[in-house]
């Protein structure tokens, strides 16, 4: 289950929701033309990997953050962690748009400039008309939910029930009340599901999931138990994968089901060394894909896509995504080690 005190199904689970969003985002662009015949089955896709990767991030931060607590030295690890890889691919796509496109993709202003700097233009991009090139909105989201982890460890560590109880009811209130929050603060999204209060359910949920199964089969085959359970209710009463608060469950329930599945099965040390190097590159590899899916798409000759076309595009998408992160990882690792 453990490997170097490291719960191995944390690295599968984010590789799983990475690739579940490249392929819903080449599906999306795909689909705007008018030519594409592919199944609607990649659609939830989207809604599944950003839950997935919401509830790993929870689950990572509550496992690294279990003995000696310091927010200060967190705050610089999770700064070390996002701006210097997040900088590197920022420079390196905003030259690759001046080399070869002609176009300059930043411009003067300080304000909009800092927005960048701190990755937050994508979150804000609704609100703000910015530099965003990468990321999107949910690095931004990150941003916000690392800022607030050692307000909610406090109460986590107080009470799970109540972290988790107080999560729902500000996620109630951040879902339903969205557009009057976004036309009285400068710093909402318009979109309620993308706001970090909206989704504070799943991210407590994945610090009290991997705390249930950290060192217990016993208690990862009781969560396999109860997630099978989940589903098939929701299923029963036609809950589906849609971007709402009412699909949480069943989203969760979904995770439990996977990650129990993969930490219960017996794998060879060799597929575990390549998720976890997988994982190491993830991060870069999500800044980037969308870049390559929208180059790829905006080429004339690419228009009646069927399904075996669309994993031929999917596959060179995450195959460059990837390439891209083993190039550009290095590099942000010297900036890193700078930092230090």
């Amino acid at each position: 289950m453990r490997n170097n005190n490291r719960i191995l199904s944390m690295d599968f689970m984010r590789i799983i929701s990475i690739l579940m969003i490249m392929c819903f985002h080449l599906y999306v662009e795909a689909s705007k033309n008018p030519g594409v015949h592919i199944t609607d089955l990649f659609k939830p896709l989207g809604i599944i990997g950003v839950s997935f990767f919401i509830i790993i991030s929870g689950g990572a931060l509550s496992t690294s953050s279990k003995n000696e607590f310091s927010v200060l030295k967190f705050y610089k690890k999770r700064f070390l962690s996002i701006y210097p890889a997040f900088w590197v691919t920022y420079i390196s796509v905003a030259l690759c748009f001046f080399i070869f496109g002609h176009v300059v993709k930043v411009g003067s202003n300080p304000a909009i400039l800092a927005m960048s700097f701190f990755g937050m233009d994508g979150y804000l991009y609704s609100m703000y008309k910015n530099y965003y090139l990468i990321g999107e909105w949910f690095l931004g989201f990150i941003v916000i939910i690392y800022t607030l982890f050692p307000l909610i460890r406090i109460i986590y560590l107080r009470s799970q029930t109540s972290a988790l109880l107080i999560s729902i009811i500000i996620s109630s209130i951040s879902f339903h009340f969205n557009d009057w929050i976004y036309s009285h603060s400068p710093f909402w999204n318009a979109n309620a599901m993308w706001n970090p209060t909206t989704r504070l359910p799943e991210f407590i949920f994945g610090m009290m999931f991997f705390d249930f199964i950290r060192d217990s089969r016993r208690n990862t085959l009781i969560s396999l138990y109860i997630s099978i359970f989940v589903i098939t209710i929701s299923n029963a009463f036609g809950v589906g994968y849609f971007e709402n608060l009412y699909s949480t469950p069943l989203l969760c329930a979904s995770f439990v089901a996977t990650a129990s599945i993969y930490e219960l099965l017996k794998k060879p040390s060799f597929f575990i060394k390549t998720i976890g190097c997988l994982s190491t590159y993830s991060f870069i590899a999500f800044l980037v894909h969308h870049r390559f899916i929208f180059y790829i798409m905006s080429n004339d000759e690419i228009k009646n896509i069927t399904n075996l076309r669309f994993y031929l595009l999917l596959s060179v998408v995450i195959v460059l995504s990837f390439l891209s992160a083993g190039i550009l990882l290095p590099v942000s690792n010297k900036i890193k080690g700078y930092l230090s």
